[in-house]
Protein backbone atom coordinates (compact mmCIF):
# COMPACT_ATOMS: atom_id res chain seq x y z
CA UNK A 1 0.00 0.00 0.00
CA UNK A 2 1.56 3.41 -0.91
CA UNK A 3 0.92 6.64 1.20
CA UNK A 4 1.35 9.63 0.49
CA UNK A 5 1.71 12.29 2.61
CA UNK A 6 -0.49 15.31 3.87
CA UNK A 7 1.32 17.06 5.54
CA UNK A 8 5.11 18.04 5.29
CA UNK A 9 7.26 17.90 8.01
CA UNK A 10 10.58 19.10 8.45
CA UNK A 11 13.34 16.69 9.34
CA UNK A 12 14.88 18.44 12.17
CA UNK A 13 10.88 18.27 13.74
CA UNK A 14 10.83 14.71 13.31
CA UNK A 15 14.04 14.41 14.79
CA UNK A 16 13.29 16.44 17.99
CA UNK A 17 9.98 13.83 18.22
CA UNK A 18 12.48 11.09 18.18
CA UNK A 19 14.69 12.14 21.00
CA UNK A 20 11.34 13.20 23.48
CA UNK A 21 9.98 9.67 22.74
CA UNK A 22 13.50 8.29 23.46
CA UNK A 23 13.64 10.33 26.61
CA UNK A 24 10.07 9.24 27.62
CA UNK A 25 11.04 5.29 27.10
CA UNK A 26 14.11 5.33 29.13
CA UNK A 27 12.05 7.30 32.10
CA UNK A 28 9.66 4.22 31.69
CA UNK A 29 12.10 1.98 31.55
CA UNK A 30 14.25 3.41 34.62
CA UNK A 31 10.16 3.25 36.62
CA UNK A 32 9.87 -0.33 35.26
CA UNK A 33 13.25 -2.05 36.58
CA UNK A 34 12.99 0.05 39.80
CA UNK A 35 9.77 -1.00 40.78
CA UNK A 36 10.68 -4.52 39.44
CA UNK A 37 13.67 -4.57 41.63
CA UNK A 38 11.66 -3.74 45.05
CA UNK A 39 8.98 -5.92 44.34
CA UNK A 40 11.10 -8.80 44.55
CA UNK A 41 10.08 -12.45 43.18
CA UNK A 42 7.35 -11.97 40.41
CA UNK A 43 3.85 -13.05 41.63
CA UNK A 44 4.19 -16.01 39.07
CA UNK A 45 6.74 -17.16 41.14
CA UNK A 46 5.36 -16.32 44.04
CA UNK A 47 2.23 -17.98 43.36
CA UNK A 48 3.69 -20.93 41.74
CA UNK A 49 5.24 -21.62 44.86
CA UNK A 50 1.60 -21.63 46.68
CA UNK A 51 0.09 -24.41 44.65
CA UNK A 52 2.43 -27.38 46.42
CA UNK A 53 2.96 -30.62 45.10
CA UNK A 54 -0.56 -31.52 43.56
CA UNK A 55 -1.74 -31.93 39.45
CA UNK A 56 -4.34 -29.86 37.75
CA UNK A 57 -6.51 -32.76 38.11
CA UNK A 58 -6.97 -32.45 42.01
CA UNK A 59 -8.62 -28.99 42.04
CA UNK A 60 -12.33 -28.72 41.77
CA UNK A 61 -13.54 -27.38 37.83
CA UNK A 62 -17.06 -26.45 38.93
CA UNK A 63 -15.62 -23.99 41.47
CA UNK A 64 -17.45 -20.69 41.84
CA UNK A 65 -15.11 -18.49 40.73
CA UNK A 66 -16.92 -15.26 41.59
CA UNK A 67 -16.11 -15.71 45.20
CA UNK A 68 -12.78 -14.85 44.96
CA UNK A 69 -13.80 -11.53 42.95
CA UNK A 70 -12.29 -8.54 44.83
Amino acid sequence: MNTLPTVQVSSEAVLQRIDAIMRELQELRRLVTAQSESDGPDIVSQLSGCLGQGSWDEYEEDIEWERFAV
